[in-house]
């Protein structure tokens, strides 16, 4: 992989980016108590499409990895710093939600991490 990208690389990179944040910004917008981390994925995996894109993190597999991740989105809650899983988890007044997610758009890929509060948090 050649760190000097070309024009259309470049121009690859940059929609994909765009892609992701606008999916952050509106799953982010729908954080707040009473809502389950696997609607989020749902609703994750729903807005990069729409775009034409692919989720990145989806089916990946780093080498020495047991199996590829099997989702879009990591929601990492609270003390957990990344990585972790849209469970069956209903997000509570005070959480610390943590979203990572990639995105493929033609082979451009980006990559961003938002910490978003749950309703008031101390």
């Amino acid at each position: 992989m050649s760190l000097i990208k070309t024009a259309d690389e470049i121009k690859r990179i940059r929609q994909s980016a765009r892609i992701l944040a606008d999916t952050l910004k509106r799953l982010s917008s729908r954080v707040g108590p009473g809502v389950d981390l696997r609607d989020l994925e749902k609703f994750t995996r729903a807005a990069i499409k729409e775009h034409g894109g692919k989720p990145a993190f989806l089916g990946y597999r780093p080498t020495g990895a047991g199996s590829p991740y099997p989702f879009a989105l990591c929601t990492s809650l609270n003390e957990v710093i990344v990585h972790g899983l849209p469970r069956a988890y209903e997000l509570k007044e005070g959480d610390l939600l943590k979203l990572d997610l990639g995105v493929d758009w033609k082979g451009g890929i980006s990559d961003a991490a938002l910490t978003v509060p749950v309703g008031k948090i101390s």
